[in-house]
């Protein structure tokens, strides 16, 4: 009984850490992209964090997974290593011992994976599926990197800031060039700043 306890413990604290792990690696490499796209001006700024939860919660049904496997392949690992198999075998404990918590760990699991692969997991999927579809039909400016040249989803008109005034938050060297109706214009200004209409959004 106490072995028992003491794997089940491990492997869910150990399950834990390589979570942990898994899990910053996949922000990092997440939050780089979704970065790269809002200079690039496809998604705005203030959308990377609702983008990168939902993409979080479509790949758990992966996560979950490969974070058990890994976790008890380190326990057991480790255990051996210890010599803590060899004793429970020269005791009379063979790993038929262990079966149960790991059984039960593994039902836990597959429980939990079922979730979020059968409900969480499509509902995520559709959600990211909306908000691109909605940012690839925009029209509008969705992101200011100072130092860049920036075109709009349309590819109607370019942008360009040289800076961006903290102290006042105003965009500081303007010049922004469109074209509507076959009609083209250039503008050039020493400040702007940004509005959003409170109808239109």
């Amino acid at each position: 009984m106490i072995l028992r306890r003491a794997l089940a413990r491990e492997v869910l604290l150990t399950s834990f850490a390589v979570t942990a792990v898994i899990f910053c690696i996949f922000v990092v490499v997440r939050v780089l992209g979704f970065l790269r796209q809002a200079a690039e001006g496809i998604i705005p700024v203030d959308s990377i964090f609702v983008l990168l939860f939902l993409k979080v919660i479509a790949y758990m049904d992966v996560i979950l997974p490969l974070m058990m496997f890994v976790a008890m392949l380190l326990v057991l690992g480790r255990w051996s290593r210890q010599n803590e198999l060899t004793i429970m075998a020269v005791s009379g404990l063979g790993l038929s011992h262990l079966l149960r918590p790991v059984v039960f760990l593994i039902l836990v699991g597959a429980l939990t994976v079922g979730s979020f692969s059968m409900v969480v997991g499509p509902m995520a999927v559709r959600s990211v599926g909306a908000i691109e579809h909605e940012l690839k039909t925009r029209t509008d400016i969705v992101g200011v990197s100072p130092g860049v040249f920036m075109e709009t989803q349309a590819g109607r008109a370019v942008y360009f800031v040289e800076q961006l005034n903290k102290e006042n938050g105003r965009y500081e060297g303007i010049f922004a060039w469109g074209s509507d109706a076959g009609r083209e214009g250039v503008v050039l200004a020493q400040s702007a700043h940004r509005h959003t209409d409170p109808e239109k959004g």
